[in-house]
């Protein structure tokens, strides 16, 4: 393996590794440096500096970065997947709980792949370790070296089991989510429906309620109508036109027997007689204006 200036080695990508980390490789690990290549044998030939690089290493590795925090969250990054939100469309507290959720595992998902890529690195970088002491260094050394690799690729396995697992869970989240929308889309559907069902029963009560007062402004007028139309009623008239009549007559009696006090009157003809009981006689008579037969 060839050694660069400063004791320090290439850093490497796994074919995995396709993400730039945010925890990336140590500053001295990438910093280009002008020292001898004499340095470099001093560093590598200092088993508690390389021992104390390792353990730091592996314990940052460790470390779960949904318990540190999420580091797109505190450097005020956003994860690059992004759920959008149909506009003008209120979600529902259920909705609003699988969303919560979903976004919760979808970092958890996100930080465990940068988790993965930094192992990878870590890894990467310990096989160059490896490989430099195996050219020059201590069996013993080798020996922690690959000690610490073997628990790295442990650790790593964990990881991705569990990045898997939260993959899938990732995905039947999203199913339910799509579920959950479409039926919130179904009902708000359904919802338009009734509501145009509503206004139109709205409108058929207004035009009934406008139709009864309608007739209840024309039914005293068709009562009128009605009851004029009734025999009662022209029955009613024919006897006020008797009555008015008959005052009539005795109107222009008394008038006529004031003016001639000797005139006589030779028959009432209002007055009931009982043999008229007897002559029969039609209500209704047709008017003749013929001239009368000569006697």
């Amino acid at each position: 393996m060839p050694r660069v200036s400063g004791g320090k080695f290439p850093a490497t990508r796994s074919p995995a590794s396709t993400q730039e980390p945010d925890e990336g490789p140590p500053t001295e690990a990438l910093r280009p440096s002008s020292k001898r290549s004499s340095d470099a044998s001093v560093q590598l030939d200092d088993p508690a500096r390389r021992h104390k690089k390792g353990e730091d290493l592996i314990k940052e590795a460790q470390i779960p970065p949904w318990q540190k925090g999420s580091r797109s969250h505190s450097k005020g990054k956003e994860p690059t997947m992004s759920i959008e939100e149909p506009e003008g469309q209120a979600e529902s507290p259920d909705e609003l709980g699988r969303r919560s959720s979903f976004m919760a595992l979808f970092d958890r998902v996100y930080d465990a792949g940068r988790l993965i890529t930094f192992m990878d690195y870590r890894i990467n970088n310990l096989l160059q370790e490896i490989d430099a002491l195996k050219a020059g260094g201590s069996p013993e050394a080798v020996a922690v070296a690959k000690e610490r690799v073997t628990k790295l690729e442990r650790e790593l396995a964990r990881t991705q089991q569990e990045r898997t697992e939260a993959l899938q869970r990732l995905e039947t989240f999203d199913k339910e989510l799509n579920e959950v929308r479409g039926d919130l889309s179904e009902a708000r559907k359904q919802l338009k429906e009734a509501r145009v069902r509503a206004w139109k029963v709205d409108d058929d009560l207004l035009k009934s309620m406008k139709d009864l007062e309608s007739a209840r402004a024309e039914l005293p007028k068709q009562a009128i109508d009605d009851y004029k139309g009734s025999t009662n009623f022209e029955e009613g008239l024919k006897r006020m036109g008797r009555v008015a009549y008959e005052y009539g007559y005795w109107v222009a009696l008394a008038r006529f027997r004031s003016s001639h006090l000797d005139s006589k009157v030779e028959e009432d003809p209002f007055t009931i007689r009982p043999e008229d009981d007897s002559v029969p006689m039609e209500r209704q008579q047709a008017f003749d204006n013929s001239n009368p037969p000569e006697s």
